[in-house]
């Protein structure tokens, strides 16, 4: 049991010197004891031994107590894996691929792909030698909270594995709001893009399901398969370390560490679409302006229709998309309803979904309007706005006050030239 364990602790067995310390043990043992616990206990461990040697009591129940009391990240770490495990509906899923978490009868099907010498190695960890000992690794290795068994939707087979190691349990960040992801895949499957699937899906959980503001990612030199994986998904490269020492393999190596923020990852979620190049979503565009602005339906669709007829540069219509979902939107009209008729064409009803603020979507559709508008030979445009220092950020000037119809109080006016 782990008491055991621990006294046997890198210096053989060590004697139990009293009862007060017998009844400590007994009271740990009647409790279902999680490996944080274990890892307490070893980190105590030299303490321990040094208090056990020299009959110092005092200082062996102090170490049992804090040990006893103490809810390290691991045991957080484990407690939660132990709830994944018992909870079958756990996984994520993409159009190929179902993610779950891994159970001790994926043990045959492990060995089958991590005995192969050319898949665990290169990742920094020994080829697996027996069934056995691929049973164990599930039990003791892969049990984190965010381990999961990669596996194809035609069998539900676990071909590969796919990881967020978390604080506590990876040398790349000390932050709670940050991970490091790691992968290996069955060779057999290497080549269909399996792998890039898999992490997009865990990188997209990562952000928008945990919380994670940063995601690192290695490997080591030579391993040129998940130096692209880590490109493909747009990982960032930050830095070499020669020297790494890779204790599995009793080896050091060169390591290469690249990582992707919340920020760069949703903006590459996001694209930013024209009316004209999308047509068939005109009723939708026209409906989600619509409910942010109260403007009639009818004013929409007929400047959205005046915009597909392709007669002139002006009006024009833009969203941005996350998936198929409209998360943000502008458009470019002649007016937008004040009394300086001279001052256009304007752009008009940016808006971006308050879910997706401050991820420089709003920069990202005043950056592409302008540049459209450029390119269509209109090289300034003006914006009509209450905001104060907003647009000034994206290249806006403010120009001067005007008078929106209808209204008693001026609006600032801004000018992009």
């Amino acid at each position: 049991m782990v008491v055991y364990g621990f006294l046997n602790y890198e210096n053989g067995c060590v004697s139990i010197p009293n009862k007060e310390l017998m009844d400590k043990f007994a009271e740990m043992a009647q409790k279902e004891v999680s490996l944080g616990t274990v890892y307490q206990l070893t980190q105590q461990s030299g303490r321990m031994l040094a208090a056990t040697k020299a009959g110092d009591t005092k200082t062996m129940m102090e170490i049992l107590q804090f040990v006893h009391n103490t809810e390290s990240p691991l045991t957080v770490y484990n407690n939660e894996a132990r709830r994944r495990r018992e909870c079958i509906n756990m996984q994520l899923e993409t159009e190929r691929l179902i993610l779950r978490p891994w159970q001790e009868s994926d043990a045959e099907n492990l060995y089958q792909y991590a005995k192969d010498p050319a898949v665990g190695p290169i990742a920094g960890w020994p080829a697996h030698k027996s069934i056995e000992e691929s049973r164990n690794v599930i039990k003791n290795v892969l049990c984190g909270p965010e381990c999961y068994a990669i596996c194809l939707k035609t069998d539900g087979v676990a071909i590969g594995c796919i990881e967020f190691m978390l604080k506590g349990h990876t040398d790349m960040t000390d932050r709670d709001d940050e991970c490091e992801l790691g992968y290996w895949l069955g060779k057999p499957f290497w080549g269909r893009g399996i792998l890039p699937e898999a992490a997009a899906e865990l990188i997209r959980h990562g952000f928008e399901d945990i919380g994670m503001m940063k995601i690192w990612c290695g490997y080591y030199e030579g391993n040129s398969s998940s130096k692209r994986v880590q490109e493909k998904l747009g990982f960032q490269y930050q830095w070499r370390t020669d020297a790494v020492d890779v204790p599995l393999m009793k080896e050091a190596r060169v390591g290469h560490v690249s990582s992707m923020t919340k920020k760069a990852w949703c903006e590459s979620q996001v694209r930013i679409i024209r009316l004209i190049d999308e047509p068939e979503r005109k009723e939708e565009m026209a409906a989600w302006f619509h409910s942010k602005w109260g403007i009639p339906l009818a004013a929409y669709e007929e400047s959205m229709e005046e915009c597909l007829s392709r007669k002139a540069a002006v009006p024009q219509w833009y969203a941005a998309t996350r998936g198929e979902k409209l998360v943000g939107g502008l458009g470019v009209i002649e007016n937008d309803f004040h009394d300086r008729k001279d001052l256009t064409p304007n752009v008009c009803a940016v808006y971006v979904e308050e879910a997706y603020r401050c991820q420089g979507i709003a920069g990202r559709l005043l950056a592409a309007v302008c540049e459209d508008m450029k390119q269509q030979g209109i090289d300034t445009l003006y914006l009509l706005t209450d905001h104060t220092s907003f647009y000034e950020r994206y290249g806006w000037e403010f120009l001067c006050m005007v008078l929106g119809d209808g209204e008693s109080e001026m609006s600032r006016m801004y000018v992009h030239r």
